[in-house]
C-alpha cells in the first residue's frame, strides 16, 4: 500500500497521511468478526441456564480464579471460563449490586439468537 505524501511549504518537510476506511468493510471489522469467532468457538456447546447461573456465583465468589470457577461450573473448561467472561467482560465488571445471573443469561440467549 503506498501512503500518499504532504508536503508543507514552510519548511519542505514531507509526511505521510494513511488512509482510513470508514466502512465496516474494512480490515477492522473483519478482525473483529474473526476474533468473535473466535471466542465463540471457545465457548463450545450452548450453556445451559444451570451452568451460567453457575458460572455468575462462583464468578463473584472466587474472582478470576478461573479453576475454581470451572470446577463450580462442571463439564466446561478453563478456556471456555474464560472465553465467557472475555464475551461479557463490560457487563462482569461492574459491581455485584449492578448485575444478576437473569441478565448474564439473557445476555448469552441474544449471543445465540444472533449467531444462529
Amino acid at each position: 500500500m503506498v501512503l500518499p505524501r504532504k508536503c508543507r511549504s514552510v519548511n519542505n518537510r514531507c509526511y505521510s497521511i494513511p488512509k482510513l476506511s470508514l466502512t465496516k468493510d474494512g480490515d477492522g471489522a473483519q478482525r473483529s468478526n474473526s476474533r468473535r469467532r473466535k471466542l465463540a468457538d471457545k465457548l463450545g456447546p450452548k450453556w445451559t441456564v444451570k451452568e451460567l447461573t453457575r458460572y455468575y456465583d462462583s464468578y463473584y465468589k472466587n474472582g478470576k480464579d478461573w479453576e475454581k470457577v470451572a470446577d463450580a461450573v462442571r463439564n466446561r473448561s478453563l478456556e471456555m471460563v474464560e472465553a465467557l467472561y472475555t464475551m461479557n467482560r463490560a457487563y462482569l465488571s461492574l459491581p455485584r449490586i449492578a448485575t444478576s445471573a437473569a441478565a448474564l443469561i439473557s445476555m448469552m440467549a441474544d449471543h445465540y439468537r444472533n449467531s444462529a
